[in-house]
């Protein structure tokens, strides 16, 4: 489009583009068409596309995206080839999933592993640098499982697919709260004990003054 080509107060380029105001019935009966493309494509991609998706899953739904965006929006593609490059996507997508099922070395490769972000009470402050992930992040993970404080962690994993899984301790013991201090009326009603723990990581209190991470900061434990 040239540059005086361009009228702000050309409503109808603006709403229906360079295309017939006729093409809005095309795009219903395309939209219809592509729609139940999707739907088969997922079908045939198997239930794994319906769950937590994996970085496989995530690349095959945005290639279906930009796959069937394309002939939507231009009269001039037609959806023959959107069909293909479907066809295409789901090919590919079940033979990554037969070799990430019978090879795991495969499987790591394009699926990732688990970290183990919470060990015992403690946090594994280096991976949580590694991979960006705030200790509010991790807190907001563990109250939504309805923990209150470290102590009640045996594991805390992040799966492949960025998914928290917890495993809580038969036996709680003292642990850092994670409780946040913005909800002062819920943290202050918490009995906390006389042992203290990092600030930082949970570890509970060592002799020497620096905690294993590096900070120096310990409050009590509940």
């Amino acid at each position: 489009m040239k540059k005086e080509d361009i009228d702000i107060t050309d409503w109808a380029r603006i709403l229906f583009g360079e295309a017939e105001p006729l093409y809005l019935l095309e795009v219903v009966v395309r939209v219809a068409i592509v729609y139940i493309i999707i739907l088969v494509a997922i079908r045939f991609m198997g239930k794994r596309m319906s769950s937590e998706m994996s970085r496989a899953d995530m690349v095959a739904r945005v290639c279906l995206a930009a796959a069937v965006g394309l002939p939507i929006q231009r009269p001039g593609r037609g959806l023959l080839v959107a069909l293909v490059m479907v066809i295409v996507i789901v090919i590919v997508g079940r033979w990554i999933a037969q070799l990430v099922f019978y090879k795991r070395g495969i499987e790591k490769v394009f699926q990732g592993k688990h970290g183990i972000l919470v060990e015992d009470g403690i946090m594994n402050k280096d991976l949580m640098k590694t991979m960006y992930l705030t200790r509010e992040r991790l807190f907001a993970a563990l109250r939504k499982e309805g923990i209150r404080h470290l102590g009640e962690v045996k594991r805390l994993y992040i799966e492949a697919n960025g998914a928290f899984s917890l495993v809580e301790k038969k036996e709680p013991k003292p642990g850092l709260c994670i409780i946040p201090d913005v909800d002062a009326d819920l943290h202050d009603k918490q009995q906390f004990t006389t042992e203290k723990v990092c600030s930082s990581c949970g570890r509970h209190a060592l002799e020497k003054e620096k905690c294993n991470c590096g900070s120096t900061t310990y409050e009590h434990a509940l």
